[in-house]
């Protein structure tokens, strides 16, 4: 065992039973989106000047992130899940996620219900922190998750995914049906890789591995490239604070 592991291995012993909340509200800078990137780094673009800032360093390659309505922050990556501290800089473990390793797309609704979904096509769901060491599977999406869903009570849940067996295609942006996880097809996105999707306020935007990004038209789904940043996007989470 080496001592990253062993480190690993004491902190989710030690929160087991006692799993922390999210503790650090109201951090974010509202009009952002936040992406982890490929070499571990959180960046903010502001949407007014589309201008990227590196915010903070990560413990991990997190494969995905997402504000709870406070303004916490939540990541997952290498089979762990991650508070962030964005204000001050700190990341903590907080477990061993429950779902598959393939796990790549995660978004918090307005309830702070968690909604996970994989590269196997799987989505489940967790009703908070906790629930994610077991999530509750809860079925076969028949897609497979690009990399994010996005959620909004007011304007919608949706997921970036691609049907089995498509090469050279770009990805399709999905209405998803959280309890259920049904989904109906709402248009192509004209981008391939999109890792990451979110809202901030009322619009939705999306991001890709090959640094573009853009905002999304709906009800048809088809993106509009905005700018195009020297970073592999890996997630995106949209600053849920100060919308009308």
């Amino acid at each position: 065992m080496t001592f990253s592991q062993a480190v690993k291995k004491s902190i989710l012993i030690f929160f087991v039973g006692a799993l922390p909340s999210l503790a650090f509200a109201g951090t974010c800078d509202s009009g952002s989106i936040y992406v982890s990137t490929s070499d571990r780094r959180l960046w903010k673009i502001r949407i007014s000047t589309l201008q990227a800032e590196e915010v903070m360093p990560l413990p991990d390659v997190l494969l995905d992130i997402a504000f709870d309505s406070s303004g916490s922050l939540l990541g997952i990556g290498g089979n762990y899940f991650y508070s962030i501290d964005v204000e001050n800089r700190q990341a903590t473990l907080l477990g061993k996620l429950g779902a598959s390793a393939a796990t790549n797309a995660m978004s918090i609704d307005d309830s702070g219900q968690i909604l996970l979904a994989s590269a196997t096509g799987s989505y489940w769901r967790s009703p908070d922190l906790a629930g994610l060491l077991k999530p509750v599977f809860v079925n076969q999406l028949g897609v497979i998750s690009s990399g994010d869903i996005a959620s909004s009570r007011r304007y919608g849940t949706y997921l970036t995914a691609y049907p089995t067996g498509v090469e050279d295609r770009s990805d399709i942006l999905y209405s998803l049906d959280e309890r259920s996880g049904a989904i109906s097809r709402v248009g192509a996105t004209g981008f391939q890789s999109v890792w990451g999707l979110d809202y901030v306020c009322s619009n939705l935007y999306g991001a890709t591995s090959a640094g573009e990004f853009f905002s999304l038209d709906l009800p048809s789904g088809k993106g509009s490239l905005l700018k195009k940043f020297n970073f592999t996007v890996y997630g995106a989470a949209g600053c849920p604070l100060d919308c009308p």
